[in-house]
């Protein structure tokens, strides 16, 4: 038992969570983007539309994963090697995902109504308000 939290194990455990979290994201971003340039000229249909909130969803999860992942990190770094916490690529990875999440919730809060709007999709409930 001892072997599985050993430091290296521990950030075995954590750099496949970032990874997964990077994959599910990204992966999913990209696909969400694509989508939506691909039907942003027709009318977007409510299938579409709701499509495009579960994707949504994927990308917070892998965002969250990626947030979680990353203090993780900066913890096992923390209590295991201190020195590591001086090198600026973990701050600029920190730095990045952070803008990430601020274009996330400007996404989420400015973009997604529009195409709500423009879709004609008025009367679809928000996840909101369920």
């Amino acid at each position: 038992m001892e072997d599985l939290f050993s430091s290296l194990n521990l950030k075995c455990l954590i750099k496949f969570m970032h990874l997964s979290g990077l994959a599910i994201g990204l992966g999913c971003a990209w696909m969400l983007d694509a989508f939506i340039i691909k039907y942003f000229k027709n009318e977007i249909s409510k299938d579409k539309y709701q499509l495009i909130e579960f994707a949504s969803k994927f990308v917070f999860a892998g965002l969250a994963l990626l947030w979680i992942s990353g203090l993780l990190f900066i913890a096992h770094y923390y209590f295991y090697a201190p020195e590591n916490l001086q090198n600026q690529k973990i701050w600029g990875k920190l730095f990045i995902v952070l803008i990430l999440t601020v274009n996330g919730y400007f996404v989420h809060k400015l973009i997604i109504p529009k195409i709500k709007k423009i879709s004609r999709l008025d009367t679809i409930k928000d996840s909101n308000e369920t």
